[in-house]
């Protein structure tokens, strides 16, 4: 017990190295919002996988979509403040296959469409296992959904120099 003690204090005290992208944010500037964090099943207090990062001045992604991320974005903003928040979507991020990090996706990129004129939506970068685009191709035969895929194993700075502008922002490659 003693011996965990030192390595968290340890921890406590470390100086991580802090990239440059990050020292150079002011407050408020980004915002994370935990959309859920882990749970058997969506509810309202504890949901399923799904991080949203909002940058307003440059744009927002999703970091997984599990299922009912959509609904906890629309409590967390409103209803008009999600609707923003999904038209100022650049990029989502699927990291693995798993139900509970990319059932919500489809109501998300499905509401996105909608939101921002239907057949005349702009296409959105997803980026995720190739399974997913699997998924996301059977579900667009039932609905369209407006986006890119991009196989995440495929991922390198080369990518994003045509991608969304750089994905968030700054027109650049993604080892910016």
């Amino acid at each position: 017990a003693a011996e965990a003690a030192e390595v968290v204090a340890a921890a406590a005290t470390a100086e991580f190295p802090v990239p440059a992208a990050v020292k150079a944010l002011t407050p408020g500037e980004v915002e994370i919002v935990f959309l859920g964090t882990g749970s058997a099943q969506p509810a309202k207090y504890r949901n399923v996988s799904g991080i949203f990062l909002d940058q307003p001045a440059r744009g927002s992604m999703f970091i997984e979509t599990g299922e009912g991320s959509y609904g906890q974005l629309r409590r967390s903003y409103g209803e008009e403040g999600a609707d923003e928040a999904l038209k100022r979507l650049r990029c989502i991020w699927v990291s693995h296959i798993h139900a509970d990090h990319h059932v919500g996706l489809p109501r998300i990129l499905a509401a996105r469409r909608a939101l921002l004129g239907g057949d005349a939506a702009p296409t959105l970068t997803v980026i995720g296992p190739r399974p997913l685009r699997r998924f996301l191709e059977l579900y667009e035969t039932v609905e369209p959904l407006a986006m890119h895929f991009v196989d995440c194993l495929e991922v390198h700075e080369s990518v994003w120099d045509g991608v969304s502008g750089g994905v968030l922002g700054g027109g650049g490659g993604g080892g910016t």
